[in-house]
């Protein structure tokens, strides 16, 4: 995750983090395979901290 970078969504309401391949910022690597997890992040009203609200897994 020391390569990604954190974009806006979802009408500017939402962070997502992304690898420099555009892709989810964290990816597991086993073997030939990877597992790649897409995470999508909000900060709920009057709240300094982000909530995850939508997790994605892409295995390849």
């Amino acid at each position: 995750m020391e390569n990604a970078r954190i974009e806006i969504v979802g009408n500017e309401k939402l962070l997502h983090l992304v690898n420099p391949s555009e892709e989810g910022a964290h990816a597991i690597l086993h073997g030939s395979r990877r597992t790649i997890f897409d995470i999508f992040l909000h900060f709920p009203n009057g709240e300094s901290e982000p909530e995850a609200i939508l997790f994605n897994m892409l295995e390849y």
